[in-house]
């Protein structure tokens, strides 16, 4: 003997498992475009660090926060830059970019932020021609060593000074921009910076 039933589920049930389906949509989605902003952010960065690398400074500043750069002015920050790159008896390159880590992405104020860690190798090739007793080298060990950390600061016979720099930056971005915008995080700099990203930020990211 077969016995038959029409079952119907309860309609308690039903709308359950049209919530539930709702949420993980929703959750889905969110993931999906947390990954895409992550995605923009290492894309763009890629951008900047190749523009520096290849000593491209004008393009580079573009890709800066903008307020920052008009606070001293586009052309003030690339003849900085030019001084620091052809400074008689040294040349210097930047090269092995690399990100750490990239933060969610906070919003606030209608701009969306950022943290990112991340390194690269400076190389201070400098004439040592002159410095028989090592003085120059020395001298430079250390001020590197302060700045830099001693951990992070090599010589290189004979004349090269190779330093692994480890920094974090904000990037951020909001309607209007074309790329996310970056700018660095520098201790010194702190009250000058909330000018530029609200301390309701620096506060998310503990900095």
């Amino acid at each position: 003997m077969f016995i038959t039933t029409n079952f119907q589920p309860k309609s308690t049930d039903m709308k359950s498992t049209k919530f539930s389906v709702l949420v993980c949509l929703l959750l889905l989605g969110s993931t999906l475009l947390a990954q895409s902003k992550e995605e923009a952010i290492r894309k763009d960065l890629g951008t900047y660090f190749d523009l520096l690398g290849e000593l491209k400074i004008s393009e580079a500043l573009d890709m800066v926060h903008p307020e920052f750069i008009d606070m001293i002015g586009k052309e003030s920050f690339v003849a900085q830059y030019e001084q620091m790159f052809n400074t008689p008896g040294m040349s210097i390159t930047m090269d092995d970019f690399k990100i750490n880590s990239v933060s969610p992405v906070f919003n606030h104020a209608s701009k969306d932020y950022s943290l990112v860690d991340y390194q690269f190798i400076m190389t201070f090739q400098v004439d040592m021609s002159d410095d028989k007793d090592g003085l120059l080298k020395g001298i430079l060990m250390g001020s590197y060593g302060r700045q830099y950390g001693e951990e992070n600061v090599a010589f290189e016979d004979p004349d090269k000074f190779v330093i692994t720099v480890k920094r974090e930056m904000i990037a951020v971005n909001a309607e209007g921009y074309s790329t996310w915008k970056i700018l660095d995080i520098d201790e010194g700099m702190k009250t000058i910076l909330v000018a530029f990203v609200p301390q309701e930020v620096f506060t998310h990211f503990n900095r």
